[in-house]
């Protein structure tokens, strides 16, 4: 029964509706205990400094999937495919943080032992990805040149109208657009297929082109709303950083495994 229902639903390259339910109900629940079970009961503040010191994992996240099962298969089985990859980086980073958080009373403070724990795994996984060779490296270059193309004139809010889209907000939808970009790359001129159920929908009706503005559209009133509506600081930061990482993790992913032509 239960191998049914995993071979019917889980094991494929792709994703269901079930699948998506699923593992959008296992995030949510995710988040709310690693917050409430841990980072509300270690001494390092769920601030700003936390929120930067997570992004060289998110990026570990997004450079170790392209290697992973259904990509470049350097690494295969379950803790390299969804939900299993998040569950190890989830795993390695809380390490992390408890090693940055012993090690910040001996030599170098929080943030910079945290950048050593994500970038020295990120940076072999790169090296790993030169290694197995990059068949469309041009990737890259469209992707992080619409990227900054699309972002730059963002900034401007940042300037003039702060309250509306502050620096970390602007950095956090820049990894979304990233995403959206990379998507876009990759179905327009590679022949990849959006494997998402309502991204897949939007870019079958309309083309890959509108996970741009649909990415703005969404992610851009989210920040806000958390913001505007969330009191608790710590919680407000911590919600960035998933939201950082649903985009940030998933275009670094896809602009990898098109380089790669995986």
């Amino acid at each position: 029964m239960f191998e049914y229902i995993y071979l019917r639903y889980f094991a494929g390259p792709g994703y269901t509706v079930v699948q998506t339910v699923v593992f959008a109900a296992m995030l949510l629940l995710a988040v709310y205990l690693i917050y409430r079970l841990f980072l509300k009961k270690i001494d390092t503040d769920v601030d700003e400094r936390f929120f930067w010191a997570m992004v060289p994992f998110v990026v570990l996240g997004g450079v170790l999937r392209s290697l992973g099962h259904w990509d470049a298969e350097i690494f295969t089985g379950f803790w390299f495919t969804t939900p299993g990859i998040h569950l190890l980086i989830a795993s390695y980073a809380i390490f992390s943080i408890l090693a940055a958080q012993y090690l910040e009373k001996v030599k170098m403070n929080f943030l910079k032992w945290m950048w050593v724990f994500g970038s020295i795994p990120t940076v072999i996984c790169i090296y790993i990805t030169i290694l197995f060779g990059f068949l469309n490296p041009e990737v890259f270059l469209y992707v992080l040149g619409t990227t900054v193309a699309v972002t730059t004139p963002l900034y401007l809010f940042v300037y003039f109208l702060p309250r509306h889209l502050s620096g970390l907000n602007h950095f956090v939808l820049s990894g979304h657009i990233l995403d959206g970009t990379s998507t876009f790359i990759a179905v327009t001129y590679f022949g990849y297929v959006e494997k998402h159920v309502l991204p897949g929908f939007l870019v079958e009706a309309t083309g890959a082109w509108i996970m741009i503005p649909l990415k703005i559209a969404v992610i851009w009133p989210v920040l806000y709303l958390i913001d505007d509506s969330v009191d608790d600081f710590e919680l407000k930061n911590w919600l960035k950083v998933v939201v950082l990482g649903l985009g940030l993790a998933l275009g670094i992913r896809n602009m990898f495994s098109a380089a790669m032509g995986v």
